[in-house]
């Protein structure tokens, strides 16, 4: 379903999101583990292939040796140290997580899928010492376009956050696999 502005220019929809928050053991432990398995998306390379017109394939063999678990970080943004300027406790790190290829086979049926991709996700510790994993499910977010085929790939997200939060040795909560 792809959503056409009113006369008046613009369309408003309403949806359910849902938001997971795991809890995560030790958050500087946490941070290396999810670092360690995630890593940053290859810009130089995935710059060189779009500047001598590399067909798509390579792109996707590219993306598929680099992200182990289909995701790759595409901006860190430690919020802890801004946040304690204002007398605020506890740390946060809050990552655009995603994979081009992925959101590719959205954009194609609905570019406003972009709106969710790459996935937002918040590593945080609170002031109390306890350490937290948070993001909204990907399925629920896509499937708000009322594309079949959006929310089918928003259903394989919810696979690959729940095979990374094992791998990460967290809790995979239930409804996300």
């Amino acid at each position: 379903m792809t959503s056409t502005p009113t006369t008046a220019g613009w369309s408003a929809e309403r949806y359910e999101a849902r938001r997971l928050t795991i809890a995560a053991g030790d958050y500087d432990d946490m941070l290396a583990r999810f670092e360690s398995i995630v890593p940053t998306v290859p810009m130089a390379a995935v710059n060189a292939l779009i500047e001598r017109g590399a067909d798509w394939d390579e792109m996707l063999e590219l993306i598929d040796n680099a992200a182990p678990y289909g995701f790759l970080i595409y901006t860190r943004i430690d919020i802890g140290p801004v946040m304690a300027s204002a007398g605020d406790g506890g740390r946060g790190v809050e990552y655009l997580m995603g994979n081009h290829t992925i959101a590719e086979r959205m954009y194609r049926h609905d570019q406003r899928a972009m709106l969710y991709a790459p996935l937002r996700l918040f590593l945080y510790e609170t002031p109390a010492g306890k350490a937290y994993f948070a993001l909204d499910q990907p399925s629920p977010q896509l499937g708000s376009f009322g594309d079949e085929r959006v929310l089918s790939v928003g259903r394989e997200l919810d696979a690959k956050v729940a095979a990374l939060l094992g791998a990460l040795g967290l809790p995979v909560p239930a409804g996300l696999l």
